[in-house]
């Protein structure tokens, strides 16, 4: 009889008496008495029992068990049972969420357990059919069980490594994508110059701003170009730059408008847009 009152138990489910032995040594003293327990329940009929790691770290604690195919198949299953509900099922946001939670928070804890034991189980019953020496039984067995901190410390990293890694993709993605628009922003800053320059001749010669590209001896507008700029006009002085091309969806269609100021004999200039979002302006265009 054993601390739970249960002779032999496991007998009943195995081959023959000792098996109560090579489970212990199966599952080693890392928490013996909890599945020392789970195990004379399940032998008496029962199925679920809670398992805690198994609801927080479900992966790395069928590695540290060394369930091997259990986690490969956990990891595969998982995986093609959400793709294939939610990408062709056609189930709503709510449900969801209902299913991750009842297959995540619910079956993979109560379950864990069981599972673990039919895997020692079948385990125990190939050794048993390769010896029946009961010494090498015992040393078999545990050799074969007990736990791996390598394979917990795996089965962690598998899982940390790529959230650090979408984690660092979630912040570096958009912050690349917003130096690339403002490289596209600065583009046409660059394209302004032969602009700035034919206006302010123009004033410098005349006193006045011309009225348009032709005006100011540059080529049509739409000559002027870039990888990312459309055209740089001349209105009055004022010079339109207008983004199109290859330029950015949040670029593509805006403009800047450089706006001239007579004085003291020459042309200072102050720029601003009114439809490209803050962030892409180049900060001398910024309020």
């Amino acid at each position: 009889m054993d601390e739970h009152g249960n002779t032999g138990q496991f007998a009943n489910a195995g081959n023959h008496a000792g098996d109560d032995e090579l489970l212990a040594a199966f599952t080693g003293p890392k928490n013996a008495h909890y599945y020392s327990g789970a195990f004379h329940a399940f032998a008496r009929g029962e199925n679920v029992k809670w398992n805690w790691p198994a609801l927080f770290i479900t992966f790395p604690w069928m590695l540290y068990r060394k369930m091997w195919l259990f986690a490969l198949g956990y990891i595969i299953g998982l995986h093609v049972l959400m793709q294939f509900v939610f990408l062709f099922g056609g189930v709503s946001p709510s449900s969801q969420f209902l299913l991750s939670f009842i297959v995540f928070f619910v079956l993979t804890p109560l379950f864990a357990t069981r599972l673990y034991y039919a895997h020692a189980r079948s385990k125990i019953g190939s050794i048993k059919l390769g010896t029946n020496s009961p010494e090498e039984q015992q040393l078999e067995v545990a050799r074969a069980g007990g736990t791996s901190v390598v394979g917990i410390v795996v089965g962690v990293l598998i899982i940390v490594v790529p959230t650090v890694g979408g984690i660092i993709a979630a912040i570096s993605i958009p912050a690349y994508n917003d130096y690339g628009a403002r490289a596209q922003v600065s583009e046409g800053l660059n394209l302004s110059g032969g602009a700035k320059a034919a206006v302010k001749e123009y004033y410098m010669d005349r006193g006045e701003l011309p009225a348009d590209n032709a005006t100011a001896g540059l080529v049509p507008a739409n000559e002027i170009q870039g990888r990312y700029v459309s055209s740089v006009r001349v209105e009055n002085g004022e010079i339109f730059i207008s983004y199109g091309n290859d330029a950015n969806s949040d670029v593509y269609g805006g403009s800047l408008i450089l706006r001239p100021t007579p004085k003291e004999g020459s042309i200072f200039w102050t720029c601003m847009s009114p439809d490209i979002p803050l962030k892409y302006v180049p900060g001398v265009c910024q309020p």
